[in-house]
């Protein structure tokens, strides 16, 4: 099922029956064909954590330097007591940021989707982008979704 955005960009959505089904991902874009099966893992539907991707919104007030970053994870429902963050960088990990995730809403298959909205500006000594990673606090243990340990990479284009 897709979801077409104003810009002509689409947002796909599976639902699965199961938490025990593993699955790859298949898409095509300017006739060339790109798989992502979690390096070589397949994903699984009782991950505990997962990232959607992102894409940069430009301030729309004329703003032309600041970039709006929507960050949505979807949760395993483990306990009512929580604490789900992004922390990310602009400088490769030297100095970082904070910010919580709220909480959206309880899916059907009992997840949580929580979001939030991150302002980056644009800062030529830091260039057009970051990195990023996710984290859920839960019953006194944390889950990091962090790319398998790379990082998620967010980037953004400025006309000067």
């Amino acid at each position: 099922m897709a979801l077409t955005l104003s810009d002509g960009s689409k947002i796909w959505r599976a639902e699965f029956t199961s938490t025990k089904t593993k699955y790859a991902i298949k898409f095509v874009a300017d006739g060339r064909e790109y798989w992502d099966n979690n390096n070589g893992k397949d994903y699984n539907g009782s991950e505990t954590i997962g990232v959607a991707p992102i894409a940069p919104q430009r301030n729309p007030s004329g703003f032309y330097n600041t970039f709006y970053f929507h960050i949505q994870a979807v949760l395993q429902n483990y306990a009512y007591h929580k604490e789900v963050f992004v922390r990310y960088t602009r400088d490769n990990w030297q100095t970082y940021k904070d910010q919580p995730l709220g909480y959206n809403n309880t899916r059907d298959d009992g997840t949580e989707l929580w979001y939030t909205v991150l302002t980056v500006n644009y800062n030529e000594s830091f260039g057009e982008g970051f990195e990023y990673a996710i984290c859920y606090r839960v019953n006194g243990k944390e889950y990091w979704a962090n790319n398998f340990g790379a990082n998620y990479d967010a980037s953004f284009s400025v006309c000067h």
